[in-house]
């Protein structure tokens, strides 16, 4: 805070002609000391500072404070819209993922750090991935659809959490052989965090599984499966993966697989998906998908004795 006098030193104004324009245009705004001396912010001194600039330009005195601080207001009712939409999103959060969120936000060098943390808190991986990394993963996709998180965060928040899994993934060497689930996603579709959620759980347990580049065509997931012959193709389809671009993709899918291989949908778009083929399932979480999969765990491990063809790995 600096005083009248301070301020009518720096722009070049009289202490006078502050106090006219505070009467007359309700500007500026200064604090008022217990004695009647008048104390200027930083931000309300740079306003000023454009006031003076324009009126010596030549422009009028009134419009310029009027353009100001129309422009002021504006700017507030952005920022107050901002913060609702952050309590929206951080409403579904527990305390923890918004103390995660927010130093992404704030302090994304230390963020990696917290996240490792946040992880070797939970007793098992399918715990922090459900009850953290999940929720986590939907708020962040949210306050982006929403403008409210920049792309370089976005990516960064996934970057980190892929770091996290892989490392996770470390004991679990890749199944050569047969198969009991193939993860991929449709043509043009580049969001794979959630699958790579699955498929980190998946290993973890025991379960061979495969997961294939990301934003496939239908016939390379159809070429995939007939040499991997799973039992399972699970699709991931993100919130911003265009409806319109599903139905047929996945009707394709199904009149290309074996009769025997099911197909299982899920991700934050998967809801939005309105006609599922007769042999399509739809999950809105892991654990979901990993309950449904448990009374097929000795089906599947009774197919993998068969002799069957080995499967390449097939990941990108």
């Amino acid at each position: 805070m600096v005083s009248i006098g301070v301020v009518s030193r720096q722009l070049g104004v009289e202490v006078g002609t502050l106090r006219q324009w505070e009467n007359r245009y309700q500007f500026p705004r200064p604090e008022r000391h217990p004695k009647g001396q008048r104390h200027y912010s930083d931000s309300e001194v740079a306003l000023l500072r454009q006031v003076v600039l324009r009126v010596r330009a030549g422009e009028r005195v009134g419009g310029v404070i009027k353009e100001i601080l129309a422009a002021e207001a504006t700017n507030a009712d952005s920022e107050s819209r901002l913060e609702g939409d952050f309590e929206t999103i951080f409403a579904s959060l527990t305390p923890r993922e918004v103390v995660l969120f927010e130093a992404l936000i704030h302090h994304p060098a230390r963020y990696y750090q917290q996240m490792e943390q946040a992880r070797l808190s939970f007793e098992t991986l399918l715990e922090f991935i459900e009850q953290c990394a999940a929720p986590l993963a939907q708020a962040v996709g949210d306050a982006w659809a929403k403008g409210l998180l920049s792309v370089h965060l976005e990516h960064l928040f996934t970057s980190h959490m892929e770091c996290l899994l892989n490392r996770a993934l470390h004991p679990h060497p890749f199944c050569a052989g047969q198969q009991s689930l193939l993860l991929a996603t449709l043509s043009g579709e580049g969001h794979t965090l959630g699958l790579k959620m699955f498929h980190t759980v998946l290993l973890e347990r025991g379960i061979p599984c495969t997961l294939i580049s990301s934003s496939l065509p239908v016939e390379q997931i159809i070429d995939a499966a007939r040499l991997c012959q799973p039992a399972i193709v699970a699709l991931s389809i993100s919130l911003a993966y265009p409806k319109r671009a599903v139905d047929g993709q996945l009707q394709a899918l199904s009149r290309g697989l074996s009769p025997q291989c099911e197909i299982w949908l899920g991700g934050a778009g998967a809801a939005k998906v309105v006609q599922l083929p007769s042999r399509c399932r739809r999950f809105y979480s892991v654990t979901e998908a990993i309950e449904a999969l448990e009374p097929l765990v000795p089906l599947m491990s009774k197919m993998m004795s068969l002799p069957e063809a080995r499967c390449p790995s097939l990941r990108g």
